[in-house]
Formats: structure tokens, C-alpha cells, sequence
């Protein structure tokens, strides 16, 4: 099965966002060694098959890989947390955003999320200990509030219907509002 890969292109708000910097527009699945947006910068984009997403612009943080749930700091930088540990506001990298790099953050509508197994679709959300991955594991204090999971993989790496995957990482659809991952109390 080949693998998906969204091509979302920016449309708002309101025209593009002013770079910072000379070198034009930053696209959503790539990342800079240059700050090229004020940090906490939203704009929507649109992807043929995902539809229109939101997407804020954040410093980036040590070993982030593609699509993984990362959690956002009110100053613009990021954190790399597994279940349990994560908290607060969270998006889904567009790209391997790492430590003093910048980039854009899945925070509304529908992207791709990686997965550490199987899946069920049409659930809520679970942060795991493996940290960037979601699952539909209930675990206390690690529910991604505002996220559910669209479609799926299975731990043999077969594809549910319209998911992803490839033979060493798995990734699933998930439709977010802008998520949050509360602590247990």
C-alpha cells in the first residue's frame, strides 16, 4: 500500500501570514533553521483529501518525528512528552521539527497522527508511553481531549480502510479541536 502523504497549502486567514524573514513562505510539512513566523502564528490550510485544518507555528524540540502528538507551550516552544507526562495544550507535528528548528502544529481538523498499534476508529484519543504516539487505550490522565481517531492500523501493519502505514511506523487519521491532554486529578 503506498503511503499517504497530505500536501495541505496555506489560505488564510485573511491571505498569507508575513514571514519574518526573506524567503517567502514556510510550507506546512516543512521545517527551518530560520524563524520565518512570529511563534503561536495560525493559519488554515487545505489538503485535497483532508479538507481545511488549522496549524500554529512553534519552536521545535529534540527527536520530534512526523505527525506525532507534541505538546504546546504559551511562549512557542515545544515538548516531547510521553502519557502521563504530556499536559496542557498539544498539536500534531507536520514535520521533524527538532531542537532550534520551527514549524507548523496541527491544532483543528483532520491530519495524520502516528500510532503505536492498533487502533479502532471513530474513538477518542489516548496519549501512550511511547511518547508522540496516540492510541485508543483508555489510560487515566493521558486522554487527548478534543481528538478522535478517524481510521487506523493494525499491529501487523495492516491498513483499516482509508489509514496509513508503513512497515515500521504507523499512522492514523484523528479529526482534533484544538487538543488538550488534562492531568489526572
Amino acid at each position: 500500500m503506498a503511503t499517504f502523504v497530505p500536501s495541505f497549502k496555506i489560505v488564510g486567514p485573511y491571505g498569507m501570514p508575513i514571514p519574518l524573514s526573506t524567503g517567502g513562505p514556510q510550507a506546512i510539512n516543512a521545517t527551518s533553521t530560520t524563524q520565518n513566523y512570529k511563534l503561536g502564528t495560525r493559519v488554515t490550510a487545505v489538503d485535497p483529501v483532508l479538507g481545511e485544518s488549522e496549524f500554529i507555528y512553534a519552536k521545535g524540540v529534540a527527536s520530534t518525528a512526523v505527525d506525532e502528538l507534541i505538546q504546546l507551550n504559551a511562549d512557542g516552544t515545544t515538548v516531547r512528552a510521553a502519557g502521563g507526562t504530556i499536559k496542557g495544550l498539544a498539536g500534531f507535528a507536520q514535520s521533524a521539527n527538532v531542537a532550534n528548528q520551527y514549524g507548523w502544529y496541527c491544532i483543528k481538523g483532520a491530519c495524520l497522527a502516528l500510532i503505536a498499534a492498533d487502533v479502532t476508529g471513530d474513538v477518542p484519543a489516548y496519549a501512550t508511553a511511547t511518547a508522540g504516539t496516540v492510541a485508543d487505550d483508555i489510560v487515566a490522565g493521558s486522554a487527548v481531549v478534543g481528538t478522535m481517531l478517524m481510521n487506523g492500523t493494525d499491529a501487523a501493519g495492516t491498513a483499516i480502510p482509508d489509514s496509513t502505514d508503513t512497515l515500521a511506523i504507523h499512522k492514523t487519521i484523528v479529526r482534533c479541536y484544538y487538543p488538550y491532554v488534562a492531568k489526572a486529578i
